[in-house]
C-alpha cells in the first residue's frame, strides 16, 4: 500500500462555546459552536508569536484572581490526560485531541479543570458558555475536518467554523478575534490572516456521511452499548482508512486527510515495536535472574563436592584446620546434605528452562527483526491488531514490576497549576506533537487529588507545605534576594513556632498516621517530664525539653538522615546541635521582647546559652539527640527505624542507621522538609575571613566554622588565606536550574531510565533533589562551600550540586551563557563523548571523541530511549543532548552547560610527581602527547597482570581453587587501584572490589557473583575476594616500586614523631601549615531494641590522647589531597588574576564553559608544574618536621651517612632518609593531551 507523500499541516485556532438546546440534550449529545482560523507559519515562527502571547495575557484578562486559557492540542496523547502550565492569570493546557474529547463528552473521570471551563455532564442552564471563561484553542497538525469527524464520533456536534457557515461576527467569533489580534499583535496580518482562512481547504468542514454511518454500524457491532463513545481507541482508523476508495472528496483534500493518517500509521508502528523490545527486554532480565540462581545452586554443589575430594595430605596444619572446618559446616548440617541431592535435580530443571528461554528469546529476536522489515506493508487495521497485541504483552511483562498503582501529581510552582493522572504500569507509546513539555512533580502515589481550582492561594496549598512556603517567599516581588533567603533559613524555626499550635499547620490534612504518632511522642514526652525521667537524664535543661517543637525538630533531622543515609550517632549529635539552636533562638526571642531583661538581651549569645545548659562535650549532645530519636524510633511512635545489617554485626555490636518505618513511607513523602542549610541559596553566601564567619547568612549568629570534620581532633590549619580566597569565589558563581531537563524527565516515557532515577538506592534523595529543581526553577542561585583541615572543597548543599550524583549535576547549570566558539564546540563534543563512554571512547584521542559525536549526531537530537540507556552518565548526557537540539535549532544559542576535566588517576599522578618517576608518569599521562594520541590508561596497564596473579594462584593453591577462573574486567580493579595511592589496606581494597560485585546470600552467608573467563559468573566466598584484594595490593608495588619507597618514608616519618608524642606537620605549595593529630576515642555502647532483640550501639567518645595508628595509616593521603586542594586553589587563584572564568572543582575534576575549557586546561597543567617545581615538598616535610623535634629539645646526629636522635642515652631513634627522586621532565606536562581530559 502507497504512503501519500507528506505535506505540512498548519495550526488551527479556535473558540468554542457550549450551546444546551433542547434537540442535543434530549439525545445525549453535546453541541459546540465555533470559530476558527488557519495559519501555516514556520513552527519556528508560530513558537514565537506563542511565546509573546503569554507575555502578553500574564495579566490582561479577567478580573482579579480568574484565569484565561490556552489549551494547546496535538493528534496524539501525552503522558496522561492533561499538562498545565501557569504564566500569571494565564493557563496554558497541553492535551491530546482524543484526550479532550473523552473529557468533553464525560467518557473521562471528570476534573475541575475541565467542569469549571465546560460545564458539568448534567449542566442545563442555557447562559452558560465558554467564551464567558476566556477560552482559546491551538490545534496542532490537525484538519478542521478531522477534528470535527473525531468529535462527532465522540458524540460531540460541532456547528460553525467551516468557511461555509460564516456570515456574521457572533460572540464566539469576537473571542477568537480578540484573541488572535493578540497572539499577533499585527491588524494587518490578522486581516490577510481572516481573509486567508476564508479560502482554505484545512478548514473545510466536510464529513463522507457513508462512512461514518459505515463506522456507526461497525461500532454497534463491536459495542452495542457505547458505540458513539469510541473515539479514545484507535480502532475508527480501520474505517477512515477507506477514504482511499471515496471519490467525493477533491484530491487536495483527500491528500490532507491522509497525510494525518500517515502520522498514526507511524505511530502504530513506534508503538508496536517499543511494546516488543520492552517484552525482550523483561525475558532478558528474567533469564539473567535464572543465570544467577543457577550460579548459586552450582556453586553449592560444587562446594560441597570439591570439599569432599581436596586431599589434605600435602595441605599444611593450618590449611588442614580451615578445611576441616568449612567441610564440617556443610556436613553437619543435616538440612544442607538431605538438601543436596534435590539442589541437583533442581539445577538440572533450571538448566533446562535456561536452554528453552534462550530459544524463546532468540525466537522473538528473530520475530521483530521481520516484524519491523513487514510493517510498512501492512495496512492501519493490521497495526492497530499488532499493537493491540503488544500492548496486551506490555501490560503482562509489567504485572511483576509495579511499583505504583496509581499516580497524582501536584503543580510546580509558576509552571504547573493542576494535577494529572498517570499509571505508570501501562506502557504509553504514542509520541506528544506538541514538544512543549510541562514539568510535574510527584506528590504521592495513592490518593486522589482536586483535579483544579481557579483561585492560585488553594492551587499553591495543595504542594508539600515546606516547598511551597519556599516558592511563596521566592516569589515574593516585595524582598530582595538576600531578605528572601533569610527568610528560608528561618523557615525552620517559623515551622516549630506554627506546629506548635497545630499539628495539621505542617502536614497534609489526609496524613492521619503522622499526626496521630506525633501526638503519642507528645504524650511520651509529657510522661517522662511528669515522672521526673527528663530532670534525671538533664538536669539543668530538662525544663526547655518537655517542648512538642523538639519532636518536630527530631521529625525533621531523622528525615533528613535518612534521605542521607547518615550514621545513628551522627545523627544524634546532629539532632542535639539543632534542639540547642531552636531553644537559643526561642529564648532569645522571648529575652529580647521583655523589656525588663534589655542588658540580658545585649549579652544574650550562643555560648552563654549553650552553658547554660550545661552540656558542655560531644557525649552530651549526643545523648540529647539520641533521647529524643529513642522516641520516635519505639513503638507507640515508630515513624522512624533503627536498622542494622544483621550479617556485618560483630560481637553484638552494630553500626545503626535511621531509616523510614515503611508503613509510613508514603506520608513522610507527602510532606518533605529538607534542613535549610541542605538547600541551595538565592544571594551571595557571606564572605568568609579570619575574623568573619561567611556561608549562609545566619552563621554570623551560629558560628558553623569553614573548616569541617577536625572537631573532635586535634588538626590544625595556618596561614588557610589562598583557601578563603578559593572558597569565596566559588560560593560566589551563579547557577540556574537546568528546565529543559527537568521537562525531558517528565514527559519522557523512557521506563529504564525512570526506575534508575525513582525506583532504585537513591530514589528518595533523586525525588528531594527534583522538588528542590523545580521550586527553584527561574531563580539565580548559590551554592556555598566549606572545607575540610586538609584544604579539600566540598559543597555544603546536599541535594542539587555539582558535586552530587549524575542527576544532581545534570540538573544545574551557569546563570550567564554564551555563544560556543568553534573552540567551545570542540570541547562540548569531547565532553558528550565522555560522557557516553562508548567502548570506553573516553580513552581513546580527542579526535576520536570528536567525530564519535559527529557520527552520532542523529542519534543525539533524536534521543531515542535505547541509545539513551546505553550512556554511561544518562542525566547529564541527556544535557548534553539538549544543548545539541538548542544548538541545532539556533547556533547562537547561549549555551550554559558545565563541561568537565577529569584527571587521570590524580592520586598516582603526585605521587609520580614527588618522587619524579618518569615510568610511572607517563602511566597517568604526565608526558607529552598530541592530538591523535591515546590516553594511557593506569587500570587497563595493571588489568593483565593482576589478572594472570588472580590465576596463578587458583591454579596452584587448592584453598583457591576457584580464582583460576576469575577473569576481573577494568571496573572491578578501578577503584581498589584508585584507593591505592590513599594508602588503603588490603580489608579496604577488598571493600572497594565488593562494591562492583552482584552479592547473593546462601545459607546466612554472602557470596560473590564475579567476571570469569569466556564471560562466565564464578561465585566467590568473603575470603577468596579477600585473597584477590591482596594480589591486587602487591601488584601495584611490583609493577611500581617507587610506590614502596615513597610509603615507607612517610609512614617512617609518622613512626618517629609518634614516639616523641609529635604531631606531624608540612606546610602545602599553597602556604597553609597543616597539622595531622588524631585523637584516640573510646567506646561506649548503649542497648537497643533492634528486631525484637537487645543490640549494642556504639557511640564514640573523643579523648585527649594521640591514636599513633591512625597517624601513620592517616599521613599518605592526608598529604595527597592537600597537594590536590593546593593544585585547586592555585588554579583558582591564578584564573582570577588573568582570565577570571567561572570554575568549579570535585576534587580532581574541574568544570567550566565549554568555551573556557582549553584555557582552564592550559591552567591546570601550568599550576601542577609549578605545585612540583617552585618547592620541594619532600625536602621541606622533612625540614618541617625536624625543626619541630628540635624545638623540643632534641639534637639530629649522624651515623653512617644516617640521621639520628637519641631519646634517652642508650636509644637511638633513626630518621628516614629523604627518597632519591627520578627524571621526570615536567615542562613536557604542559604539551600533555590528557592530563587532565
Amino acid at each position: 500500500m502507497s504512503r501519500v507523500p507528506e505535506k505540512k499541516i498548519g495550526y488551527i485556532l479556535s473558540c468554542f462555546t457550549r450551546s444546551l438546546d433542547d434537540y442535543h440534550l434530549n439525545n445525549n449529545r453535546i453541541h459546540l459552536i465555533s470559530s476558527v482560523l488557519y495559519d501555516d507559519s514556520s513552527d519556528g515562527l508560530f513558537i514565537d508569536r506563542y511565546k509573546n502571547y503569554i507575555n502578553s495575557v500574564k495579566s490582561d484578562y479577567g478580573n482579579e484572581g480568574e484565569f484565561s486559557y490556552l489549551f494547546m492540542v496535538g493528534l496524539n496523547r501525552v503522558n496522561s490526560d492533561v499538562s498545565v502550565k501557569l504564566f500569571g492569570s494565564l493557563i496554558v493546557a497541553f492535551v491530546s485531541l482524543d484526550d479532550l474529547i473523552g473529557h468533553l463528552n464525560f467518557t473521562k473521570k471528570s476534573n475541575e479543570l475541565f467542569e469549571d471551563i465546560f460545564g458539568k455532564k448534567g449542566l442545563k442552564c442555557k447562559d452558560f458558555g465558554l467564551n464567558n471563561k476566556n477560552c482559546f484553542f491551538i490545534f496542532s497538525g490537525l484538519l478542521w475536518s478531522n477534528i470535527v469527524l473525531r468529535f462527532k464520533l465522540g458524540g460531540i456536534d460541532i456547528s460553525g467554523g467551516s468557511n461555509s457557515k460564516r456570515h456574521i461576527l457572533s460572540s464566539v467569533d469576537y473571542q477568537l478575534f480578540r484573541n488572535v489580534e493578540v497572539f499577533y499583535n499585527d491588524k494587518d496580518l490578522v486581516k490577510r490572516l481572516i481573509f486567508s482562512s476564508f479560502k482554505s481547504l484545512e478548514l473545510s468542514s466536510g464529513i463522507p456521511l457513508d462512512l461514518y454511518n459505515k463506522y456507526l454500524d461497525t461500532s454497534k457491532r463491536i459495542n452495542p452499548i457505547n458505540y458513539n463513545l469510541l473515539s479514545n481507541t484507535p480502532l475508527f482508523l480501520k474505517e477512515i482508512f477507506h477514504l482511499e476508495e471515496d471519490n467525493k472528496l477533491n484530491n487536495e483534500v483527500f491528500s490532507l486527510l491522509r497525510h494525518n493518517l500517515n502520522f498514526s500509521f507511524d505511530i502504530l508502528k513506534s508503538g508496536i515495536v517499543k511494546n516488543y523490545e520492552y517484552e525482550l527486554e523483561n525475558l532478558k532480565l528474567k533469564l539473567q535472574k535464572l543465570k544467577s540462581e543457577i550460579s548459586v545452586l552450582e556453586y553449592s554443589i560444587e562446594r560441597i563436592d570439591g570439599l569432599s575430594s581436596i586431599k589434605t595430605k600435602n595441605l599444611s596444619n593450618k590449611d588442614k584446620k580451615l578445611h576441616k572446618k568449612e567441610l564440617s559446616s556443610y556436613t553437619k548440617d543435616p538440612k544442607i546434605m538431605s538438601n543436596l541431592s534435590e539442589n541437583k535435580l533442581k539445577l538440572n530443571k533450571l538448566l533446562n528452562k535456561y536452554t528453552e528461554d534462550l530459544d524463546e528469546i532468540s525466537n522473538k529476536e528473530k520475530y521483530l527483526e521481520e516484524l519491523k522489515k513487514n510493517l510498512d506493508n501492512k495496512n492501519l487495521n493490521e497495526l492497530n491488531n499488532l499493537f493491540l497485541l503488544s500492548e496486551k504483552k506490555g501490560l503482562v511483562m509489567n504485572k511483576k514490576n509495579r511499583f505504583i498503582t496509581h499516580n497524582s501529581y501536584e503543580a510546580a510552582p509558576k509552571l504547573i497549576t493542576s494535577y494529572r493522572q498517570y499509571s505508570t504500569n501501562r506502557k504509553n507509546n504514542l509520541d506528544l506533537v506538541i514538544t512543549d513539555p510541562i514539568p510535574l512533580v510527584n506528590k504521592n502515589n495513592y490518593k486522589e487529588i482536586s483535579l483544579f481550582s481557579n483561585n492560585k492561594e488553594k492551587i499553591s496549598n495543595e504542594f508539600s507545605f515546606y516547598f511551597n512556603s519556599i516558592f511563596k517567599i521566592l516569589h515574593n516581588e516585595n524582598l530582595t534576594n538576600k531578605e528572601k533567603q533569610l527568610n528560608i533559613e528561618n523557615l525552620w524555626f517559623k515551622i516549630m513556632e506554627s506546629a506548635y499550635k497545630d499539628t495539621n499547620y505542617l502536614f497534609n490534612k489526609k496524613n492521619y498516621v503522622l499526626i496521630n504518632k506525633l501526638k503519642k511522642a507528645e504524650n511520651t514526652l509529657n510522661l517522662m517530664f511528669n515522672k521526673g525521667i527528663l530532670k534525671q537524664k538533664f538536669p539543668y535543661a530538662y525544663d526547655y525539653l518537655n517542648d512538642f517543637n523538639l519532636l518536630m525538630i527530631t521529625y525533621l533531622v531523622a528525615l533528613n538522615s535518612a534521605t542521607r543515609k547518615i550514621g545513628y550517632t551522627a545523627t544524634a549529635r546532629l539532632l542535639g546541635s539543632k534542639i540547642i539552636q531552636y531553644l537559643y533562638y526561642k529564648n532569645k526571642k522571648e529575652t529580647e521582647s521583655s523589656k525588663e531583661n534589655i542588658s540580658e538581651q545585649i549579652n544574650f549569645s550562643y555560648e552563654d546559652f549553650f552553658t547554660k545548659l550545661e552540656i558542655f562535650t560531644n557525649e552530651e549532645i549526643i545523648r540529647l539527640g539520641d533521647f529524643f530519636l529513642n522516641i520516635l524510633t519505639n513503638y507507640p511512635s515508630d515513624i522512624f527505624e533503627r536498622e542494622f545489617d544483621q550479617y556485618e554485626s560483630y560481637m553484638n555490636s552494630v553500626n545503626v542507621k535511621i531509616k523510614i518505618n515503611i508503613n509510613n513511607y508514603q506520608e513522610i513523602l507527602d510532606n518533605l522538609v529538607i534542613e535549610s542549610f541542605a538547600l541551595p541559596m538565592v544571594c551571595p553566601p557571606n564572605l568568609w575571613s579570619n575574623t568573619e564567619y561567611g556561608g549562609y547568612l545566619l552563621n554570623n549568629e551560629l558560628k558553623e566554622d569553614l573548616i569541617t570534620g577536625s572537631k573532635n581532633h586535634g588538626h590544625t590549619m595556618i596561614n588557610p588565606d589562598s583557601l578563603i580566597q578559593t572558597i569565596n569565589y566559588m560560593s560566589s558563581i551563579k547557577f540556574k536550574i537546568n528546565e529543559d531537563l527537568i521537562n525531558y524527565i517528565l514527559q519522557t516515557k523512557n521506563d529504564k531510565l525512570s526506575k534508575e532515577l525513582f525506583q532504585g538506592g537513591s530514589s528518595l534523595q533523586n525525588l528531594i533533589a527534583f522538588n528542590i529543581a523545580i521550586t527553584y526553577i527561574n531563580i539565580p542561585i548559590y551554592i556555598p562551600t566549606l572545607s575540610d583541615w586538609r584544604g579539600r572543597i566540598y559543597t555544603k548543599p546536599f541535594y542539587v550540586t555539582y558535586q552530587g550524583n549524575d542527576f544532581s549535576l545534570s540538573l544545574l547549570e551557569f546563570w550567564d551563557g554564551q555563544i560556543l566558539t568553534e573552540e567551545g564546540l570542540d570541547s562540548l563534543y569531547i565532553y558528550g563523548a565522555n560522557l557516553y563512554n562508548f567502548n570506553n571512547i573516553s580513552k581513546d584521542s580527542l579526535e576520536a571523541r570528536k567525530n564519535w559525536v559527529k557520527t552520532n549526531i542523529n542519534n543525539i537530537l533524536k534521543m531515542d530511549n535505547d541509545f539513551i540507556n546505553g550512556a554511561e552518565n544518562k542525566l547529564v548526557f541527556i544535557a548534553f543532548c539538549l544543548t545539541i537540539r538548542d544548538l541545532k535549532k539556533n547556533p547562537n544559542h547561549l549555551v550554559k552547560l558545565p563541561v568537565f576535566l577529569d584527571a587521570t588517576c590524580s592520586g598516582i599522578q603526585h605521587l609520580a610527581a614527588l618522587m619524579k618517576d618518569k615510568i610511572l608518569g607517563s602511566q597517568v599521562n604526565l608526558i607529552k602527547q598530541n592530538k591523535n594520541s591515546k590516553p594511557e590508561d593506569f587500570y587497563s596497564k595493571l588489568l593483565k597482570p593482576i589478572n594472570d596473579e588472580i590465576q596463578r594462584v587458583g591454579n596452584e593453591d587448592p584453598k583457591y581453587s576457584n580464582l583460576s577462573h576469575v577473569e576481573l574486567k577494568r571496573n572491578n580493579v578501578k577503584r581498589p587501584i584508585m584507593t591505592k595511592p590513599y594508602n588503603a589496606s588490603v580489608i579496604g581494597m577488598k571493600e572497594s572490589l565488593l562494591e562492583t560485585f552482584v552479592v547473593l546470600k546462601q545459607n546466612g552467608n554472602k557470596v560473590y557473583l564475579v567476571p570469569g573467563i569466556n564471560n562466565e559468573t564464578v561465585i566467590l566466598s568473603s575470603l577468596e575476594a579477600l585473597k584477590i584484594a591482596s594480589i591486587i595490593y602487591n601488584i601495584i608495588y611490583s609493577e611500581f616500586p617507587s610506590l614502596n619507597i615513597i610509603y615507607d618514608y612517610f609512614i617512617n616519618m609518622a613512626k618517629v614523631l609518634n614516639k616523641l608524642n609529635m604531631p606531624i606537620t608540612w606546610i602545602t605549595p599553597a602556604g597553609i601549615q597543616i597539622t595531622q593529630k588524631y585523637h584516640k576515642s573510646t567506646q561506649r555502647k548503649v542497648a537497643i531494641s533492634l528486631g525484637g532483640k537487645s543490640k549494642k550501639m556504639v557511640l564514640k567518645e573523643w579523648l585527649d590522647n594521640m591514636d599513633k595508628n591512625k597517624q601513620t595509616s592517616a599521613i599518605i593521603p592526608n598529604i595527597i589531597h592537600s597537594l590536590d586542594a593546593s593544585h585547586i586553589m592555585q588554579i583558582i587563584n591564578t584564573n582570577l588574576k588573568t582570565k577570571n572564568y567561572s570554575i568549579i572543582t570535585v576534587h580532581d575534576c574541574f568544570g567550566t564553559h565549554p568555551n573556557n575549557l582549553k584555557d582552564v586546561s592550559e591552567i591546570v597543567k601550568s599550576e601542577f608544574i609549578k605545585l612540583y617545581t617552585q618547592t620541594q615538598f619532600l625536602e621541606e616535610f622533612y625540614k618541617t618536621n625536624i625543626d619541630l623535634i628540635k624545638k623540643l629539645g632534641f639534637t639530629v646526629n649522624k651515623e653512617n651517612d644516617k640521621n639520628y636522635i637519641l631519646i634517652n642515652e642508650n636509644k637511638k631513634l633513626f630518621l628516614p632518609e629523604i627518597p632519591k627522586t627520578g627524571d621526570l621532565n615536567f615542562s613536557d606536562i604542559q604539551f600533555s593531551e590528557h592530563m587532565i581530559t
